[in-house]
């Protein structure tokens, strides 16, 4: 937004002067300036939403809502892993360049932590059924609820490993839409990027109209958007991702 609004002002600039030179109309004035307008209050809205969501961090954390805050990990192309480098030919996204499906499984009924819990669950049933087996005989009340008290967590443990697996394997394909996606709105970007460089050059040789380039200019805005919210998107499913799969997890 930033970007696009230095442009926009930069573009009314050179229409003010070139207007005072006889060489502009006052339409393309004032297109200039209503383009200019519309940037700053993207640019004010997009401040706003900012403000917002800090707020919004800041009770979930339990701060004040006007606490200041300076993050240290930043959506950057880089936290996208190899989505970019990996991808193909029409934004098909290489596999190699994502974790390792299964390992990640494994990773995830070794040590997440609710799986854990049921384990335990599992040996404190099963060892009260061998207590239960040392006094009591079958038909007793007591060594039949201690059975039916294993059987049960046995049967949680079992839904619970298969819920994880399905769990991680959404996730992981979750992830790797996301990054397909953000291949392809970066290439998007770029290919947006030089529509504009071009409408540009065409509109300052007098070659195209005003409304032209505010088109390339307004395409340009939009292809970016989308990238952000791609890259948002990727960062989201990727952490998703590292909760199921219980990455850090000793």
């Amino acid at each position: 937004s930033v970007r696009i609004l230095t442009c926009a002002l930069v573009n009314y600039r050179e229409q003010l002067h070139q207007y005072a030179a006889g060489t502009k109309s006052r339409l393309d004035v004032l297109m200039a300036e209503k383009e200019a307008s519309q940037a700053d209050a993207g640019v004010r809205q997009a401040r706003r939403g900012r403000e917002a969501a800090v707020m919004k961090l800041n009770q979930v954390i339990g701060l004040p809502l006007d606490t200041p805050l300076d993050l240290t990990t930043r959506f950057t192309d880089a936290q996208a892993g190899a989505a970019s480098g990996a991808a193909g030919p029409a934004g098909t996204f290489q596999g190699s360049a994502m974790p390792d499906l299964e390992a990640a499984i494994e990773r995830a009924l070794r040590h997440r932590p609710d799986l854990q819990a049921l384990r335990d669950g599992v040996e404190l049933a099963r060892l009260t059924f061998d207590q239960a087996k040392k006094y009591y005989t079958p038909n007793v009340y007591a060594y039949r609820q201690a059975e039916l008290d294993l059987r049960g967590a046995e049967l949680a443990l079992e839904q619970a490993v298969a819920n994880a697996e399905f769990q991680v394997r959404t996730a992981h394909a979750a992830m790797q839409g996301a990054a397909e996606q953000l291949a392809i709105t970066r290439k998007a970007v770029e290919q947006a990027r030089e529509g504009f460089r071009v409408a540009n050059l065409l509109y300052v040789n007098g070659m195209n109209t005003s409304k032209d380039l505010a088109d390339a200019r307004l395409g340009l805005l939009q292809a970016e958007t989308q990238a952000v919210q791609a890259l948002f998107d990727y960062n989201v499913a990727r952490s998703q991702f590292g909760v199921y799969s219980a990455e850090g997890v000793n």
